[in-house]
């Protein structure tokens, strides 16, 4: 039997999209403990991918800013979650649900800020580091 996305446990944490598959780092967002007001797994993107790309054809060697990545929190004040990624990538429809989809957020109330930070490595190369 399917769970309906209202009764899905919703996550936050980190994410990359490769080859159409969102590779993730998640935990139960009501298992978190809040600090300031925010929700956010404490783990970064470069530590997890060294752990976890040797286990995926094609992405031992590759850099981790290589493909879209992002991260997701939550903010228990307005009870919203906000999806960190590159704008390009978070633009898209269904790039954006497929995201939201992996972390139980279809439907709920969700953010999506575009942040520099996120952007592939390739799409900072062709657009010149002096413009950061």
């Amino acid at each position: 039997m399917k769970t309906s996305d209202s009764h899905r446990k919703k996550h936050v944490g980190i994410w990359w999209v490769c080859n159409g598959e969102v590779l993730k780092y998640s935990q139960d967002v009501n298992a978190i403990q809040s600090i300031d007001g925010w929700k956010d797994v404490d783990v970064s993107h470069f530590d997890y991918w060294q752990k976890m790309s040797h286990k995926y054809d094609g992405l031992s060697g590759a850099d981790y800013t290589a493909f879209p990545r992002g991260r997701i929190l939550f903010n228990e004040q307005s009870k919203t979650f906000t999806v960190y990624g590159d704008k390009k990538f978070l633009q898209a429809n269904d790039n954006k649900n497929l995201v939201l989809n992996a972390f139980g957020l279809l439907g709920s109330r969700v953010n999506v800020v575009h942040d520099r930070h996120y952007e592939q490595a390739c799409g900072l190369l062709d657009e010149g580091w002096d413009k950061l």
